[in-house]
C-alpha cells in the first residue's frame, strides 16, 4: 500500500511541472476541453506522450493490423480497425428471450455485415439486414 501512495505523489508532483497542464485543467479531471490531452503528439516542445499527448500508435493499434472477420475487437485499442470490407458489430447473440449483450459495449465484433448474407457471427440482433428472416 505506501509504494501506491508514493506512486500517487510521484504523479501529482509531475502535473505541477511545466508540462503545460495545471491543477485547472479538464485534462486532470478526465475531459478534454482544453485539447491537450486528446491531440496526438506532433513533436513540439514540452509534449510529454502519455501525458499531456497520445503517442503515435502502429496501424492496428496494439493488435499490429485490421482484425480479420470473426476477431473481436476492442473498440477503446486507439488505431485498431476492422479489414477492408468488414464493419464492426455489436457482441450480441440471439437467445431465450431475445437479443443478448455477451460483453461490454466497446467489444465488438468485425463481420461481412451488409452483404446480403447472414454468415458467421451475424444474426438479427447484430446484423439485422442480413438476418431479417433468422
Amino acid at each position: 500500500m505506501p509504494l501506491l501512495a508514493l506512486a500517487c505523489v510521484g504523479r501529482q508532483s509531475s502535473l505541477a511541472a511545466d508540462d503545460g497542464l495545471d491543477a485547472t485543467d479538464e485534462d486532470s479531471k478526465g475531459g478534454d476541453s482544453s485539447g491537450k490531452m486528446g491531440r496526438p503528439c506532433t513533436g513540439q516542445a514540452g509534449e510529454q506522450p502519455g501525458v499531456n499527448c497520445i503517442p503515435p500508435q502502429p496501424d492496428g493499434g496494439i493488435y499490429g493490423q485490421c482484425r480479420l472477420e470473426g476477431e473481436e475487437i476492442e473498440g477503446k485499442v486507439v488505431g485498431a480497425y476492422c479489414c477492408e470490407g468488414l464493419k464492426k458489430i455489436p457482441h450480441e447473440i440471439l437467445g431465450d428471450g431475445g437479443c443478448k449483450q455477451t460483453a461490454p459495449d466497446s467489444v465488438l465484433w468485425c463481420a461481412r455485415c451488409g452483404d446480403g448474407e447472414c454468415n458467421g457471427i451475424e444474426n438479427r440482433c447484430n446484423c439485422p439486414g442480413d438476418c431479417a428472416d433468422e
